[in-house]
């Protein structure tokens, strides 16, 4: 295993600092780089990051990369995994700069893929049995098993988390193409989880911790709401196609 990691952060410069001030110092040894991209955030984020990890003397471990322009989430993932493919890396793992993740379950995620090296990811689930939730609003945890139980129904089993930004992908199971097509707003994961399904690639779950402390969204939970929607209403009948 080949490992890169990805960070994005957008105006979140207190909680990147603190993800990176506490980013286990056992874990490190087993990534050879990890890629905080910035998306083009007014905060300082990346000057943040940039201070925290030059005072951890671990600069040279991650790379701080700069968005020009606002690329939405899902086009810095586009970014990262077309960065660790270049790089030859087997295995791209994802955690979210907001803090609300805990960066200890990544050395779970990392031992999950060792003992299924077929499976085309290992995603965290904020969800399923033994799960950890600080401080989550009740109107996203509805929300969240509302449409968690609407996957579950159409996959014809069971899906505990469409997307909790903290998951493991085997770089070798996404082509380039599917990549690039994905969407650059925050629901592309969902895409994801859709390309496994019907390509019938082999994947699980495994239950994290998750702390929503000081975090401030900068999407409306409606707007994700809908943009959850029209991605299952968009595969489901891809001849009605929603804008």
């Amino acid at each position: 295993m080949r490992l890169a990691g990805f960070i994005p952060c957008y105006n979140c410069a207190p909680q990147i600092a603190r993800l990176l001030e506490k980013f286990p110092v056992e874990i490190l040894p087993r990534f050879e780089k990890i890629y905080i991209v910035d998306n083009a955030s007014t905060d300082g984020s990346a000057a943040a990051a940039e201070i925290a990890l030059e005072a951890r003397g671990l600069s040279d471990k991650f790379e701080i990369i700069r968005n020009e322009h606002n690329l939405g989430l899902g086009g810095s993932f586009k970014l990262a995994f077309e960065r660790a493919r270049k790089n030859g890396f087997s295995h791209l793992a994802m955690i979210h700069g907001d803090d609300q993740s805990d960066p200890l379950d990544l050395g779970r995620l990392i031992d999950e893929a060792r003992r299924h090296p077929s499976r085309a990811a290992i995603l965290g689930s904020r969800f399923s049995a033994g799960a950890r939730r600080e401080g989550y609003p009740l109107r996203r945890l509805l929300g969240n098993i509302f449409f968690n139980r609407l996957i579950s129904l159409f996959f014809d089993r069971p899906i505990s988390d469409i997307g909790s930004g903290l998951n493991l992908y085997r770089v070798d199971c996404f082509d380039r193409e599917f990549i690039s097509s994905l969407p650059s707003h925050i629901a592309f994961d969902l895409r994801l989880l859709f390309f496994l399904q019907e390509r019938k690639q082999e994947y699980g779950f495994l239950p994290i911790g998750w702390s929503t402390t000081d975090q401030t969204s900068t999407i409306r939970e409606f707007k994700v709401g809908w943009l959850i929607l029209k991605e299952i209403f968009n595969w489901k009948t891809p001849w009605l196609k929603l804008n």
